[in-house]
């Protein structure tokens, strides 16, 4: 292989899959490139890797699949699998990509990318059990996986094992965390929903300061109060919601909020 054609290789691996992908009207410039060093080095998969996730972006599956054959043939049998596993979830095709998880974590049983990938297959093919599994065996992997997978498996922890484990899985990762909205906004829909409101109450509190600053914080506290039949604390805060919304700008959710609230007070 020349010097040149040496360094423009060693250029297309250095770039990473998304800057590839989202190259705009440069795409078709950069599988050009790809065909000539494929054709020049054609023994090499990371080559058809990258010309894949293209190909993928362009929604040229039949190609994109072919080139992860050929990865596979000439020395990357597990990438060309994981990707093909993630292809498969992009294209809604939960049963062909939970396949290619299972061949990779046959052989890797603690590899994320697929334990992650194969969870949220199973999630989709209502494999409930096996997708909370997948998910739990994540966060053993990286205790930090985004909030959004632990509401997943809070979801799935809920219907399987009842609100105590569900809220207990969320509490654990805000243990670490501190009281996040995302996951405690979740539990406090499962207290909510049992008929805790006491509980849901407290935990509305621990929520931050700008959480707490808005009208929308205080009119689901109100809401909260009457479940717990405390009236004067209900009629406070659906007091404050009432002022706090008055130097809002009148939007369509603003209008639907003091709708809220004017239907709250009537309660009382």
């Amino acid at each position: 292989m020349t010097r040149t054609l040496t360094t423009a290789l060693c250029l297309v691996l250095s770039i990473a899959p998304s800057m590839l992908v989202n190259a705009g009207p440069s795409e078709g410039r950069m599988l050009g490139f790809l065909h000539a060093m494929t054709d020049a080095d054609p023994e090499n998969p990371v080559l058809y890797i990258r010309r894949a996730h293209i190909y993928a972006e362009l929604a040229h599956w039949d190609e994109a699949f072919a080139d992860l054959d050929k990865a596979a043939k000439y020395g990357e049998p597990l990438s060309s699998a994981l990707i093909k596993g993630e292809f498969f979830s992009r294209m809604g095709e939960w049963e062909k990509a939970r396949e290619q998880f299972d061949w990779v974590i046959s052989r890797e049983p603690d590899h994320f990318r697929a334990l992650h990938g194969r969870a949220e297959a199973q999630a989709a093919l209502k494999q409930q059990r096996a997708a909370l599994a997948d998910y739990l065996h994540v966060f053993s992997l990286k205790p930090d996986a985004p909030s959004g997978d632990y509401r997943k498996a809070a979801k799935l922890m809920l219907a399987l094992h009842g609100a105590d484990k569900a809220l207990q899985l969320l509490d654990n990762r805000m243990a670490v965390t501190g009281p996040i909205p995302q996951l405690q906004n979740m539990a406090i829909d499962i207290d909510a929903g049992r008929g805790n409101a006491t509980g849901a109450i407290k935990r509305m509190s621990r929520l931050s300061e700008p959480e707490r600053s808005s009208p929308f914080w205080h009119k689901r506290m109100a809401t909260l109060q009457l479940q717990a039949k405390n009236r004067e604390a209900a009629k406070y805060h659906l007091g404050v919601a009432e002022q706090l919304l008055a130097g809002h700008r009148r939007t369509q959710v603003t209008q639907a909020l003091l709708r809220d609230v004017e239907a709250l007070k009537a309660q009382l």
